[in-house]
């Protein structure tokens, strides 16, 4: 039997000497090229997870919905996971974000994000947060509940439909956070809402209205004035905190009451209508550095309401400074005596010149006293514009002061008894000696007690003159200084 190999024979390949030398020569190459290290990347630091929701809360703030967005998603992939420090700081950023932000979608995520670190936690940590979630959306919401229940009231006494009732319920409410914010009565074309269609219908009987800046440089390019014209401009100052709610609100009512025929008031009455002007005035809370305040001034600032009511007010208050007696109202005498606080001098003091025309033509018109914390109190307008002018004495600015002291010797009816009391305690406190200099110098007795107990004795002196040789004076010699 003849054994085959069936397997093909294994050929012998001559070796290539040039293939050799070149790999050969490539190798020292390389191994005399020196090849620098690559250097080692250092270990990626994340950002701590307060430090996030502090960014976050800060876009939030200024409306920043988009990078907040981000940083939210970079919260619950790096930090939410590991979350083990700063739980409870992480905690009251994630709710207090929530109640700053006005935008449904992101509140919800941060809601989503609070209830997967609750799950984590313990039982304290709960009791601090539901502690935290009544306590603000208490006050914020009280106000809110009360505006929908006035709401709910009114419009089914006017037989509002069911469906406009649910509508124009506030449900979710945001509390309105305090930041540096443009004028609202100053916007720019794009975003103004002093022609919005809920104001256009009261503005249309305005005599003379802006919407915004760009309206009144037309105006003033429109102009053709020659040399001999003067242009003169007038400019409240503070005006939402200087107007008050209810001068505003009459000012409204007047206008409503006047055109009624010619506005679509959907059923609703004048009357009506004002009640719920005036709860929607009365939202005035705001949030500012995690705190709650109530403005108690003025309109509320913020809302789109306030612009309309000032402009309401300003044109009706301008119109009866041209038609009744000088405009010498009590809704002007409040107005006046809130300007004796502004905070411009010349404002002061033109303040103080009015309330002097109001005090010696309205003397004896009874009014609240600007002075008592009780609002029976009544008290007549010439010894109530005599106090704020005696107040004003103590001003800080030398003109102001000056024309308070000047001023108070042209009232003509003040009460003696309220005039020796004031004068007693606000005005009779220093006397120059002879070398010019203030020296303190009361008598034996003040003249307001003289005038009210003219027979009690003469009690011996309190105060003492200061220059031996001065002669003593009686409580009869006092002249006013100020004259």
């Amino acid at each position: 039997m003849v054994k085959t190999n069936l397997l093909p024979k294994k050929r012998k390949h001559a070796q290539d000497v040039s293939f050799t030398n070149d790999v050969k020569r490539v190798k020292q190459e390389l191994e005399s090229v020196v090849v620098p290290r690559r250097p080692t990347l250092a270990p990626l630091t994340k950002r701590r997870a307060v430090d996030v929701l502090n960014d976050v809360l800060s876009r939030l703030q200024g409306g920043d919905r988009q990078i907040a967005s981000m940083l939210l998603r970079e919260f619950s992939i790096d930090h939410l996971p590991t979350l083990s420090e700063d739980v409870a700081e992480v905690v009251d950023l994630i709710i207090t974000s929530a109640s700053v932000t006005s935008y449904d979608q992101i509140a919800r995520q941060l809601l989503r994000l609070l209830l997967c670190i609750m799950r984590r936690t313990d039982g304290s940590l709960w009791n601090n947060v539901l502690q935290r979630l009544l306590s603000d959306a208490g006050k914020e919401a009280k106000q809110y509940r009360r505006l929908n229940r006035m709401w709910t009231e009114v419009a089914k006494s006017a037989r509002l439909p069911k469906s406009i009732i649910t509508r124009l319920k506030c449900d979710l409410p945001s509390c309105p956070v305090l930041y540096v914010l443009i004028k609202t009565h100053k916007l720019p074309p794009e975003g103004a809402t002093i022609e919005s269609p809920s104001s256009f219908k009261l503005l249309g009987f305005i005599p003379s209205h802006l919407p915004n800046t760009n309206a009144f440089l037309q105006k003033l390019r429109a102009i053709r004035a020659g040399e001999e014209y003067v242009m003169e401009s007038f400019d409240v100052t503070s005006l939402y905190t200087n107007v008050s709610r209810e001068s505003a609100l009459q000012a409204v009512s007047e206008i409503l009451t006047e055109r009624q025929t010619c506005v679509n008031l959907y059923g609703l009455s004048v009357s009506q209508v004002m009640t719920l002007v005036n709860e929607c005035l009365m939202c005035n809370v705001f949030k500012w550095s995690g705190e709650y305040y109530r403005q108690i001034r003025g309109l509320a600032m913020g809302q789109r309401l306030a612009p309309v009511l000032a402009v309401a007010f300003m044109s009706k208050g301008l119109w009866l400074l041209c038609t009744i007696e000088d405009g010498l109202t009590i809704h002007t005498y409040n107005t006046v005596k809130n300007l004796v606080g502004d905070s411009h001098r010349q404002v002061r003091i033109l303040a103080l010149r009015i309330l002097l025309v109001f005090a010696n033509r309205m003397p004896t018109l009874s009014i609240v006293s600007s002075f008592s914390k009780a609002s029976d109190t009544k008290l007549r307008l010439c010894d109530d514009a005599f106090s704020i002018a005696c107040d004003a004495v103590n001003d800080q600015e030398v003109m102001v002061r000056t024309e308070a002291a000047t001023i108070l010797g042209e009232f003509q009816m003040v009460s003696d008894g309220f005039l020796d009391q004031t004068l007693d305690k606000k005005m009779m406190r220093t006397i120059q000696d002879s070398s010019g200099r203030e020296q303190v110098k009361k008598v034996h007795q003040s003249r307001f007690a003289i005038t009210q107990t003219p027979h009690q004795p003469t009690r011996e002196s309190r105060w003492k003159s200061i220059h031996q040789g001065h002669q003593k004076q009686t409580p009869y010699d006092l002249q006013l200084i100020f004259r």
